[in-house]
C-alpha cells in the first residue's frame, strides 16, 4: 500500500518539477487547466481589506475566468495595474477595498520584491486544497508506519507537503521524526526521508543546529518504500543513541537564556515579543532552519542567517528597515539587499519600532526571501527559539523567573500602553467628541477626508493628529473598531441593523436566517468591550476564535472527527458546516446535529438557558469546553471607543434605515446614559447602542439641503458645516485660488452656498486648470444650472475663463 503512496507522491513531484523549472509547461498547464480556478476565486476574493499576492491570484483567476490567457507578461501588467492603485481596467473594488489599494504604504522595491517567480505566484492554480490534504494523510499514513514498525515511543512527527516550510510551494516532500523532548527537529536527530522526482532519498540525519556533533547524515536512494523501513529498523539504535545527549544541549541553552532575561527591562521584554508575535502572524513565520534566535551579547536577537533584525538589550531596541527614518539622528548601519540598501538601526526607543513597524516586517520578509542564510548557526539558542513559538513554555519560563508577563499581550497593547506612558511624561489634551455628528457642505470640500481624521481622534483620544497618521490608524482599525458605509436608495434597515436572508440547501426547501448589519455587527462589539472593561471575570475572547480552535484538527485534515468527552462517554464531531456541527454518539453510526448559532448564543451568555432537554447533554459538553478556553490567558480588557462613518447620510431614507435606532442613539438611551433604553427588534433580539460608539455622517448640499432632512435626525445629530476654504496651508495647496473664489462668488449670488464649487477640485500633485475646468468644474456647474450653457458661460467668463463649443471646452488665453 505504501508503495503505492509513494509512487503517487514521485508523481506529483514531477509534475511539479516540471512546472516550476519550465515556465512554458507552467503557463500552458494553467491556461488549459481550469480545475482549482473556482478554488482560487474563493479563497482569494478580496473582501475588507487589500494584500498584494491575494489581489494578485485573484485578478489572475478572474481572467481565466473570463477566457483569457495569462502569461508572463499579463502577470506583469497585473502587477503595475496594482502598484498603480488602479485595477479598474480588470475589476470593480468596492470602496473599502479600494481605499484599501489606495493607501497602502508605498515602497520603493515596490508590492511584489520576493515575488518575481511565476511557479510561486501560481502554486495554487496547480496543486489544490485538496490535493494538499491527500499529501499530509499520505506522509502522516507513511510517517506511522515508521513510528509502529520500531514501536517507537514518545515522538514528534514533523510534515512538510509540496506546499514547503514556507508555503511558498515546492517540487518536493519530507518527513522528520524526532524526540519529544527536542524544541524542533534543528535540535534532534531525525528519522528522515524525502520524495522527490528521482524516488525516496533518507536516513538518520543530523539537526542543522547540533554543530557540536560530528555526524555524516545518511542520504540513501531507495528503489522501494520496504526498503526504507528496513533501513530504518536497521538505524533505530543508532538514531536513539545519537538523540541521548540532545537534552542536554538544550538545558544549556536555556540557562543561558535565564541569564539574558534577566538583564532585559520586563516591559520591553513584553514589547519584545510582542513585535516578534506580530511577525509571526504577519509574515506566516514557522519553526524553520533560516531563522535564528540568539542571546549573545546578553540580549535576545531575532536573525535572518546573520542578519539582525531585531533586538533587544536592557530596554533598548535594534531593527533593521528596508526605509530611511526621516530626521533620524542616532547610530545605523547601511547595508546592501536584494532591493536596494537597508539599514541597521541603533539603541532606539519601542515608539521607533511600533513607528516603522511596516517597514521592518518588510525588510525582514526581504531577508527571509533571500534563501542565503541555510547553513548551520551556532549562535542559535534552542531555549529562545522554543519561546518563540510555544507560547506556554514562555510563559512557564518566565514565571519560573518571577517575571510578570502578559501571555496574550500584543501590538495593540503595546501601542496603548505607549501612549499612556507618553501621557505621564507630555500630558496632551484628551479629545471629546460629539456621540453623533454630520459633516456637511457641497462635494469637493474634504468631507471624508476629514471623516478620517475624526475617526482616528476618536480612536486614539487625542485632539491633534496629522493625516498620514491618522490614515494609519483608520486603515489599522478598519473592519474592527472602524466601519465605513456609503448610503444609497436602496440600503434599508434590513441592512443597516438586522433582517432575514434566505437560504436554499441543496436538496432541501427556501428557508431564511437571521443575518445582522454593519451597525448591529459594530455595536455588538462595542458593548462586549465596554462590558469586559467593567468586569474583568465576564471577558472571554470571540466565540468564531476559540470555535475554530475547537474544530482546527478537523478542518485541517488532522483527524477525521474530534472527540468531545461527557461525564461517562464520549461523542464525535464528524463534520462542520456553515450552520450545523454533525456529530456521532459513541455507539452506533445515526449522525446528529447541532447548530452553531445556537452554540454562540450560549457561548455569549455564558451558559445553556436555551436548549434544556433533548440535545442538551451534548450542547453542554462542547459549551464548557468552549467557555474554558474562551476565558483562558484572557488579558485585561482596557475600554476603546468604536467609529461607524456613514457617506453620504443624506441619500437613503434614513427613516426606514434607522427605525427605532433614531431614538436608541440618543446620548442618553445610551447604555451608560441616564435613561438607556434596550429595543427588541424584530428577531427577538435585545439591542441598546453603546455609549463607546460614535456615529460620523457626511452629506452633500447639492443633493439636500439640512431643512429637508427628518427633524428627529436633525435634533440628534450636531451638524458641522465644510464649505470651500482656497487658503492654502502646511498640509494642502490649493492651486488657482482666485479663479476657484470668482466662480464661487458668482455661484453663491444665483445658488447660495450649497452648490459652491470644493477647494478639492484645486488640488493635487497632478493638478492641471485645463483639466479640473474641462472634467470636473462645467460638468458640475452644468448639472446645477440645468445645462443651461449661456449661464455656466457668463460665471465663467466673470472669473476670466473662457469656455466654448460642446462639449463645453476650456479656451486658453495665451
Amino acid at each position: 500500500m505504501e508503495n503505492i503512496l509513494v509512487n503517487n507522491i514521485i508523481e506529483k513531484a514531477k509534475r511539479l518539477n516540471k512546472l516550476k523549472v519550465n515556465e512554458a509547461s507552467l503557463f500552458e498547464y494553467v491556461n488549459k487547466n481550469h480545475d482549482n480556478l473556482e478554488e482560487v476565486i474563493e479563497q482569494y476574493t478580496p473582501v475588507s481589506e487589500f494584500r498584494p499576492v491575494k489581489t494578485l491570484r485573484f485578478l489572475i483567476a478572474n481572467e481565466l475566468r473570463q477566457g483569457k490567457t495569462i502569461s508572463k507578461t499579463e502577470i506583469d501588467d497585473l502587477k503595475q495595474a496594482i502598484e498603480n492603485r488602479d485595477i479598474s481596467a480588470y475589476y470593480h473594488f468596492n470602496e473599502t477595498l479600494q481605499q484599501s489599494l489606495t493607501n497602502y504604504k508605498n515602497s520603493k522595491s515596490g508590492m511584489f520584491p520576493n515575488w518575481k517567480d511565476a511557479f510561486k505566484i501560481l502554486f495554487p492554480f496547480v496543486y489544490s486544497i485538496s490535493d494538499n490534504f491527500q499529501i499530509k494523510e499520505q506522509l502522516e499514513v507513511m510517517a506511522n508506519e515508521i513510528v509502529e514498525v520500531n514501536n517507537l515511543q514518545n515522538i514528534q512527527k514533523h510534515k512538510v507537503s509540496f506546499q514547503g516550510s514556507n508555503n511558498y510551494g515546492s517540487d518536493s516532500v519530507w518527513v522528520a521524526i524526532i524526540p519529544e523532548s527536542s524544541p524542533s527537529v534543528q535540535y534532534a536527530y531525525q528519522l528522515f526521508f524525502s520524495i522527490t522526482k528521482n524516488g525516496i532519498v533518507g536516513g538518520v540525519h543530523k539537526g542543522h543546529n547540533l554543530t557540536k556533533q560530528e555526524f555524516l547524515n545518511q542520504d540513501e536512494k531507495f528503489t522501494s518504500w520496504t526498503d526504507f523501513i528496513k533501513h530504518t529498523q536497521q538505524n533505530k539504535t543508532l538514531w536513539e543513541e545519537s538523540n541521548e545527549g540532545v537534552n542536554f544541549i538544550f538545558i544549556n541553552d536555556e540557562n543561558i537564556f535565564k541569564k539574558v532575561l534577566k538583564n532585559i527591562n520586563t516591559l520591553a521584554l513584553g514589547q519584545y515579543y510582542a513585535v516578534i508575535d506580530k511577525f509571526k502572524s504577519d509574515l506566516e513565520l514557522q519553526d524553520q532552519e533560516n531563522l535564528v534566535f540568539s542571546t549573545a551579547q546578553k540580549r535576545l536577537s531575532f536573525q535572518v542567517g546573520k542578519r539582525y533584525c531585531l533586538n533587544v538589550k536592557k530596554e533598548v531596541f535594534d531593527f533593521i528597515s528596508n526605509e530611511v527614518i526621516e530626521e533620524d539622528q542616532g547610530k545605523k548601519e547601511i547595508f546592501t539587499s536584494n532591493t536596494g540598501s537597508d539599514y541597521l538601526y541603533k539603541e532606539r526607543k519601542i515608539d521607533m519600532v511600533l513607528s516603522n513597524y511596516d517597514d521592518i516586517k518588510r525588510a525582514v520578509e526581504n531577508e527571509i526571501e533571500r534563501d542565503k542564510h541555510t547553513d548551520a548557526k551556532e549562535y542559535d539558542n534552542s531555549a529562545f527559539r522554543k519561546s518563540v513559538f510555544d507560547k506556554e513554555y514562555r510563559l512557564k519560563i518566565f514565571t519560573q523567573l518571577g517575571i510578570s508577563y502578559a501571555e496574550n499581550i500584543d501590538m495593540q497593547n503595546i501601542m496603548k500602553d505607549h501612549i499612556s506612558n507618553k501621557i505621564s511624561v507630555e500630558p496632551r489634551e484628551t479629545y471629546k467628541a460629539p456621540l453623533n455628528q454630520i459633516f456637511y457642505g457641497p462635494p469637493g470640500t474634504g468631507k471624508t477626508y476629514n471623516t478620517i481624521i475624526e475617526a482616528a481622534k476618536i480612536i486614539k483620544e487625542e485632539a491633534s493628529i496629522n493625516y498620514n497618521a491618522a490614515l494609519q490608524v483608520f486603515n489599522d482599525n478598519l473592519g474592527d473598531k472602524i466601519e465605513f458605509i456609503t448610503f444609497h436608495q436602496n440600503y434599508s434597515y434590513e441592512d443597516f441593523i438586522q433582517g432575514l436572508r434566505p437560504d436554499v440547501e441543496i436538496g432541501g426547501e427556501l428557508s431564511f436566517f437571521k443575518s445582522d448589519g454593519i451597525f448591529k455587527k459594530i455595536a455588538d462589539r462595542a458593548l462586549k468591550n465596554a462590558k469586559d472593561s467593567k468586569n474583568p471575570d465576564s471577558a472571554k475572547k470571540e466565540f468564531l476564535e476559540v470555535f475554530m480552535e475547537l474544530i482546527k484538527p478537523l478542518q485541517e485534515g488532522e483527524t477525521n472527527e474530534v472527540e468531545v468527552k461527557m461525564k461517562q462517554t464520549s461523542f464525535y464531531i464528524t463534520e462542520v458546516g456553515e450552520k450545523s456541527i454533525e456529530f456521532r454518539k459513541n455507539q452506533g453510526e445515526s449522525k446528529h446535529s447541532l447548530s452553531i448559532a445556537t452554540l454562540k448564543k450560549m457561548y455569549d451568555a455564558g451558559e445553556n438557558k436555551i436548549i434544556l432537554g433533548g440535545l442538551q447533554p451534548y450542547y453542554n459538553p462542547i459549551l464548557n469546553e468552549l467557555l474554558q478556553q474562551g476565558k483562558r490567558n484572557v488579558e485585561q480588557v482596557l475600554k476603546q471607543n468604536y467609529v461607524i462613518i456613514i457617506d453620504e447620510i443624506n441619500r437613503a431614507n434614513i427613516s426606514r434605515v434607522f427605525g427605532e435606532l433614531i431614538t436608541l442613539i440618543e446620548k442618553d438611551k445610551r447604555s451608560e446614559g441616564k435613561t438607556p433604553l434596550m429595543a427588541t427588534l424584530p428577531s427577538g433580539d435585545k439591542f441598546i447602542v453603546p455609549s463607546n460608539l460614535y456615529i460620523i455622517g457626511t452629506m452633500n448640499t447639492a443633493d439636500k439641503s439640512i431643512a429637508l432632512l427628518d427633524i428627529a435626525l436633525r435634533r440628534r445629530f450636531e451638524f458641522v458645516p465644510m464649505y470651500p476654504n482656497s487658503q492654502s496651508t502646511s498640509d494642502k495647496i490649493v492651486y488657482d485660488a482666485t479663479i476657484l473664489d470668482a466662480i464661487n462668488k458668482e455661484v453663491i449670488s444665483r445658488k447660495g452656498y450649497d452648490f459652491t464649487i470644493g477647494h478639492s477640485y484645486f488640488m493635487g500633485e497632478d493638478y492641471n486648470l485645463e483639466n479640473t475646468i474641462n472634467n470636473k468644474v462645467v460638468p458640475l456647474l452644468l448639472e446645477y444650472f440645468m445645462n443651461d450653457i449661456e449661464e455656466v458661460q457668463k460665471i465663467l467668463q466673470l472669473a476670466k475663463i473662457i469656455v466654448d463649443g460642446w462639449p463645453m471646452r476650456y479656451v486658453s488665453n495665451d
